[in-house]
């Protein structure tokens, strides 16, 4: 089974990519063998159904869900999607931007195999998960730390807001029967705290003589989400994670063949460092070093390793998006070699290497290629390289000259006369230590007709926005099948 991947383009697409408003032009060729064959899966931000576009740019599938996205949508083996869903946000995360709370498997006969939910008084799902080998699915989640808490990790009171900080962490979720899951394996950013400003704190010292370690004082943001995590990756030959810091404009590496108790130190696993930063990447400035030392990333995301058989493999490539670069803001598409030979290559008081990247796209004219926020990359297996420009929802690949191969605009948008959310009434409970926690109140509805409701703190998007889209091959288990030849 084969399928041409946009073989026929939209008519009326644009000529720009990554601005708001769209121009006019003729489309681009019908037939380009430059394109690789599979499928594009897409759900976009203001709509509940996701998308397998195939020829023709026209949905050859989809799935239904009652929930916005929340934010990403992951393909598996069986046909069935496991997808990120937004709830109601509790009170103390109200002002999250990229807000998630809820994880479905919905089958390919749309059939709802897994509902969990991780939506409580002081937890918070947000962004991207990562789906596992083992059928366990690594999730990215906000964790309230208090004002008192805050200050007694060393975070400066001039620069702590009332509410706190929201602290990162990274959970290992089994699924159990539908709508329950157990975690068995925790990462918390708050236990490799390094500061500068209490000096009678344990965990005081000098910020660039311990780059594996995170300044709590390093805060770019007016609001409690210090770090704010945009994208997760992991990679099964090394077992470790990769993370995108966007509030540092740094990728982190963390060691996942730690247990739970030695993630939460300095010891242990197969890098013998525990849950420290095992390397960090993009922005020296992050862990103390002077502007002598060079930024590449500015606010990034989607970053993670190039994928076996493909061009550039065992590389990290990301949708660096160029919001607070100087004198003029534009995005590129980076691909780094990590500094590996076995270890990272991280020492005190030096920037991480590698000082330049392997490979860089911008527009021909920088600043016809912006997205602020959200958006996605990957590495096709034919070299090129597939772009998410998220906040308009313009999908193009490029070739590795940087050439224009074709490009897409989203047309999808809100949909109408979706079903009445239901309502969970449920008491939140006043901590996430074991797994019977319960809901916050009003579960996953919000809004006058219980819809998802936009936080109040959220970057407003178009209607065809799109945080990241995943390509599959044609020949992927997914699909043997369930298409004629």
């Amino acid at each position: 089974m084969t399928f041409r991947l946009f073989s026929l383009l939209f008519a009326g697409i644009t000529a720009r990519v990554g601005l708001t408003e769209l121009a006019e032009s003729a489309p681009l060729p019908v037939e380009n063998e430059a394109l690789h064959d599979g499928a594009i899966l897409m759900a976009p931000m203001s709509d509940r159904r996701t998308y397998l576009l195939g020829p023709d740019n026209e949905p050859i599938h989809s799935w239904d869900s009652d929930y916005l996205p929340g934010r990403s949508a992951y393909l598996m083996d069986d046909g069935s999607i496991i997808r990120a869903g937004r709830g109601r946000p509790p009170s103390a995360f109200r002002r999250a931007g990229g807000s998630g709370g809820r994880i479905q498997r919905i089958s390919w006969d749309g059939e709802l195999l897994w509902d969990y939910m991780c939506i409580f008084e002081n937890r918070l799902a947000h962004h991207d998960i990562e789906p596992l080998p083992n059928g366990n699915v690594l999730v990215l989640a906000w964790e309230l730390i208090t004002a008192p808490e805050a200050e007694q990790l060393g975070r400066d009171p001039k620069k702590l807001k009332k509410e706190g900080v929201w602290n990162e962490v990274v959970l290992e979720i089994k699924p159990r029967g539908l709508k329950d899951g157990d975690v068995v394996w925790r990462w918390s950013a708050a236990d490799h705290i390094i500061q500068d400003f209490n000096d009678q704190l344990p965990n005081y010292g000098k910020i660039s003589d311990h780059p594996g370690r995170i300044d709590i004082n390093h805060v770019t943001r007016d609001d409690p989400d210090w770090i704010h995590f945009n994208s997760i990756d992991y990679n099964a030959e090394l077992d470790q994670i990769l993370l995108s810091a966007h509030a540092f404009s740094e990728i982190w590496i963390i060691d996942h063949s730690t247990t739970t108790g030695e993630a939460k130190t300095n010891r242990g696993g197969r890098q013998g460092k525990g849950g420290e930063l095992l390397y960090r990447w993009g922005n020296p400035q992050a862990h103390g070093l002077d502007r002598n030392h060079k930024r590449l990333l500015y606010r990034q995301h989607d970053a993670q390793w190039i994928e076996d058989g493909h061009p550039g493999a065992g590389n990290i490539i990301l949708f660096n998006n160029g919001w607070t670069r100087p004198v003029v803001e534009y995005s590129t598409i980076e691909e780094m070699t990590p500094a590996l030979n076995g270890t990272y290559t991280m020492s005190p008081g030096n920037a991480c290497p590698p000082e330049k990247v392997a490979w860089s796209y911008a527009a021909p004219n920088k600043m016809d290629f912006f997205s602020r926020r959200i958006s996605g990359v990957q590495r096709l297996p034919n070299g090129n390289t597939l772009i998410c420009s998220g906040a308009t929802g313009i999908l193009f690949e490029i070739n590795s000259a940087g050439e224009q191969l074709w490009q897409y605009q989203n047309p999808f948008g809100i949909r109408r006369g979706a079903p009445r959310l239901p309502s969970d009434q449920s008491t939140p409970p006043t901590s996430t230590a074991g797994n019977e926690a319960r809901p916050a109140p009003g579960g996953p509805g919000a809004g006058a007709d219980n819809a998802p409701a936009t936080p109040a703190g959220a970057a407003p998007f178009g209607r065809h926005a799109v945080f990241k889209v995943k390509w599959y091959p044609a020949d992927h288990p997914a699909f043997e099948g369930r298409f004629e030849e």
